[in-house]
């Protein structure tokens, strides 16, 4: 297996703080017998941890500087059609005011609090922390050394499956994602995904079909139901049992299908309306279910949850560790039998990686959306088809999307994208997904913890009615295929919301996955435990040392 860290053992740790002491005159005293002074021992400390530091930013360490590509498309349109401008002033065709789109590429390049101050904005909705963008961060790569390729030009065919699928997304929303294959429209949205020359969601044999419709790219994604075993399973959090049951939307309602309601938004209305609420708790079923669960969730929520999950299944389900030796092939140290994990190892570990990585994956994303591709979300995008096919307009925009079947489903008249959020997208761009990035360094974080080939115990599926659970009896499911199946839940239903393309979850997962495998690195560095590293299974199947 690879490395991504030189190994740095127990007897280097003691070297290195023998030669801080030797450095510094700190040896013993002639007569041999006399310890350490506090004053030594705290030298030789800091000298070891400035040590870590110094190798943590080395380039083998933090990577090489990206080359930064972009797609082009803002300098291609004068009108900056292909960009992401909600909350600055439109004109009446819904362009943005060019002045105002200048005035914040004269903020993002300087990254000064003056200019970002001098955005006129178009109603009272602010612009969502572009400054985080240039944060750094002391765990894992610095944001700016996180390279994802460019997304894709509008008048591409990468993008028109990308908002042809979203379209899907909206007219499927309400039908039980597990019934998508027994469904007659779902089979004419697989067969009209299959056309398009660069649609990127997973195949079966080679075939689209509605089975695998709308599903993730990721080992697991395609063993049972929809839906991860993690966004199921009661969560115990302390003296507490969460029930993943909740309120869900009521089906049917859809949001900013009007222009003037869409325009509004665009130059910065508030929406203050909420979805309407069936009263009886059920489980998740559907894409509007999922886009509700990631609309008002905090950043980490579901894989905290699923790390409390996993916790509760016992010890037999962590990956070895100094501490857990189960299967231990390829720690080179001895068990340590006498002590259990806790700090290191431990609960508190897991607890607080999962959770950290989630705000250094949203820098890392902040800085690609903000600082280099401000790409359009897709309520701006299925506006520029709209006025292509019903107002003149000379938007560039791909034969494959104009000639999708699922633009009949849509009114006559109005080819916008029903939102399943009555505010729409928020005000920041839409490539790579924030929420994905997450998933990929959450998902990340738990593999590299818990045995991943081990079988999700006891794993059930929601009764038609979603109301309770029922057994799944289907093929096996491993902790890490829920794992990595959850990571695509959590992304794709931002898409199933409409606010977010498949290209955004795959590079948001590319990304999270990257952030996670570098803060790994740099704890791994700080143990004093033999350890020889942590072995973590990517997101596409590959199995890596760190």
């Amino acid at each position: 297996m690879d490395s991504v860290v030189e190994r740095y053992s127990r007897r280097t740790f003691i070297g290195s703080i023998a030669g801080a002491l030797a450095a510094q005159g700190c040896s013993r005293a002639a007569t041999g017998g006399s310890k350490l002074s506090k004053v030594a021992r705290a030298q030789a400390r800091a000298a070891k941890a400035a040590g870590i530091r110094r190798n943590a930013i080395a380039p083998g360490i933090a990577g090489s500087v990206p080359l930064d590509s972009v797609n082009g498309d803002e300098e291609r349109y004068s009108n900056y059609c292909a960009s992401f401008s909600k909350g600055l002033p439109h004109d009446d065709a819904g362009d943005v005011e060019p002045s105002a789109y200048r005035a914040l590429l004269k903020a993002i390049e300087s990254g000064s609090s003056v200019d970002f101050a001098e955005i006129p904005l178009g109603g009272d909705l602010k612009l969502s922390n572009p400054q985080a963008a240039y944060t750094f961060t002391l765990q894992g790569a610095d944001s700016h050394r996180l390279g994802i390729p460019p997304p894709p030009a509008f008048a591409s065919a990468e993008a028109a499956a990308d908002l042809v699928e979203v379209y899907w997304h909206a007219i499927l929303r309400d039908v039980p994602v597990n019934r998508l294959a027994d469904s007659e429209l779902g089979a004419e949205a697989a067969a009209d995904m299959a056309r398009l020359s660069a649609y990127r969601g997973p195949k079966s044999a080679g075939n689209l079909t509605p089975a695998v419709l709308f599903r993730g790219n990721t080992p697991g994604d395609l063993r049972g139901p929809y839906v991860s075993q993690f966004l199921y399973a009661r969560v115990m959090q302390g003296v507490y049992t969460l029930d993943q049951a909740f309120r869900m939307p009521a089906p049917g309602v859809d949001f900013i299908t009007d222009n003037a309601e869409w325009l509004a938004l665009q130059r910065g209305a508030l929406a203050f309306t909420d979805p309407v609420l069936e009263n009886e708790r059920r489980y998740i079923r559907t894409g509007r279910d999922l886009a509700r669960f990631v609309h008002r969730d905090y950043t980490f929520q579901a894989f905290l949850n699923a790390a409390l999950v996993l916790l509760s299944f016992g010890d037999r389900y962590l990956m070895p560790t100094p501490y857990y030796p189960r299967g231990c092939a390829f720690n080179s140290g001895e068990f340590l039998s006498k002590e259990e994990g806790f700090c290191t190892f431990g609960p508190p570990h897991i607890l607080d990686a999962v959770t950290a990585v989630a705000n250094l994956a949203l820098f890392a994303s902040w800085r690609q959306k903000w600082l280099l591709h401000r790409r359009l979300r897709p309520e701006e995008f299925a506006q520029r088809v709209d006025r292509v096919a019903h107002r003149n307009g000379k938007d560039r925009v791909s034969d494959e999307l104009m000639k999708s079947s699922v633009l009949k489903y849509l009114p006559s008249n109005n080819f916008l994208l029903p939102l399943a959020y009555p505010e729409g997208a928020p005000c920041h761009p839409s490539y790579p997904a924030g929420h994905a990035a997450i998933a990929g360094a959450c998902a990340t974080i738990l593999k590299a913890f818990f045995r991943d080939e081990a079988a999700f115990p006891a794993p059930a599926q929601p009764s038609d009615d979603g109301l309770h659970l029922v057994p799944f009896d289907g093929e096996r499911l491993s902790i890490g295929g829920e794992l990595n199946k959850l990571a695509s839940n959590i992304s794709i239903a931002r898409n199933f919301a409409g606010i977010h393309y498949r290209s955004d979850a795959l590079a948001g997962l590319s990304l999270g996955e990257a952030v996670a495998l570098s803060y790994l690195a740099d704890t791994r560095r700080c143990f004093t435990e033999e350890f020889d590293g942590f072995v973590v299974s990517k997101l596409d199947g590959d199995v890596v040392s760190v």
